[in-house]
């Protein structure tokens, strides 16, 4: 029987004659009891199993009586009828012992294990990528030295988008963030969707195209494999788990981090020394028009490098305490990321000038083309390695 009725020995059920009900008597570890009577006799209700002839009397849990007691411990027990069953046999369920009425079960959730550490590394792993090993070299081909006010601007502008976004996600901390708002967070969601799924495929061709230079492996043929490869182990590992890929994007962002900083460490005497002269002009035309069009275009070009951070407002489910945590969360990524650009794109332009910056390259990140002016091959090689991860 179940395994919290108390064992005993269980014997048929038989006809009364007059009543035409049945009469189930059970012998419990405390005592035996005996059931008789029709629905007058109690208000708790009984099923009867039928297992090859044997009909089984089981008391549910959730009948209403003033003398309820439990299973274990139980003594005596009065049931009404034993109500016929076609089928021959049917599967026991297991009874609680629990008394009280159950409850409807709670929505399913995701599991919050994500602090505020992890969800600002979230958000610098999806923006910390192509925005400094490629657009901030674009950049600086459009509008010159001003790159670096064009960074900065670029980031103002994200910071109050930022604080939009981090509002509507702690209204609403739920997985999916702003886009579970009714009509126009569902329409803007599947616009992120699609939007995000050919940065996705532009940032994984990127991966194979950097991962095959760094091991000098001159293989074309070999980009979109390896960037399907790419997708498909990414894909396996957020499937895995927030806790899973959250330290797996702590340890590429970390990465990421340690070549940026060694290049800032090793260029700033560089920059130090070279930059009067690779400063100026700062802007690339001597027409005013001209001027303000093209560092314009650059601060909507680094805008786009900042977008990452709607990627926090989607941890609503999975941080711990969302009303505070994603919007704090937003604004220290948008500030680090903002003077992590500044920074790096300043000493890249005063170490090699917008002319070595801003010359682009199918094969090779405009950064990393800075990086192999600093005279240092193990920068060089970091800086490699960090284009490659940063693409992840």
């Amino acid at each position: 029987l179940s395994p919290n009725f108390v064992s005993g020995e269980v014997t048929p059920c038989v006809d009364l004659p007059k009543s035409g009900t049945k009469n189930c008597t059970t012998s419990l570890a405390g005592g035996a009891s005996e059931a008789r009577g029709g629905p007058t006799a109690t208000n708790q209700t009984v099923r009867h199993i039928e297992i090859s002839s044997w009909r089984l009397c089981e008391l549910n849990p959730q009948a209403a009586s003033k003398n309820r007691q439990r299973v274990l411990g139980l003594r005596s027990a009065r049931y009404t009828r034993c109500s016929h069953r076609p089928s021959s046999i049917l599967p026991l369920v297991p009874m609680t012992i629990d008394s009280q009425p159950s409850r409807p079960p709670e929505p399913a959730a995701l599991r919050r294990d994500v602090g505020l550490f992890g969800a600002m590394m979230m958000g610098l792993g999806s923006i910390v990528g192509t925005g400094v090993f490629v657009s901030i070299g674009i950049a600086a081909g459009i509008t010159g030295p001003s790159v670096v006010f064009a960074i900065l601007v670029a980031g103002l502008v994200a910071t109050f988008n930022g604080l939009s976004s981090a509002q509507l996600a702690a209204a609403h901390p739920v997985s999916g963030g702003t886009y579970e708002t009714p009509s126009m967070g569902f329409t803007a969601g599947w616009m992120f969707l699609c939007a995000k799924s050919a940065s996705a495929a532009t940032a994984a061709l990127g991966f194979a195209g950097y991962a095959l230079q760094l091991f000098q492996v001159d293989r074309g043929d070999w980009i979109v494999p390896l960037a399907v490869c790419a997708v498909v182990a990414t894909t396996l590992l957020l499937l895995g788990g927030i806790r899973r890929s959250n330290w797996t994007n702590i340890a590429i962002v970390s990465t990421t981090l340690i070549a940026l900083a060694s290049f800032v460490v090793v260029g700033l005497p560089i920059a130090w020394r070279e930059g009067s002269a690779n400063m100026t002009p700062l802007f690339a035309s001597d027409v005013p028009a001209t001027a303000t069009r093209q560092f314009l275009e650059a601060c909507a070009l680094m805008f786009v490098a900042y977008t990452g951070y709607g990627r926090i407002a989607t941890l609503g489910e999975e941080v711990h305490n969302p009303r505070r945590t994603i919007p704090r969360a937003i604004i220290v990524t948008l500030l680090v990321s903002s003077l992590l650009y500044a920074i790096v794109g300043g000493i890249a332009v005063a170490a090699a000038g917008t002319g070595v910056l801003g010359s682009t390259s199918q094969q090779t990140a405009p950064l990393q083309l800075v990086a192999n002016r600093l005279n240092s091959p193990m920068v060089a090689k970091l800086v490699a390695i960090g284009a490659v991860t940063a693409m992840l």
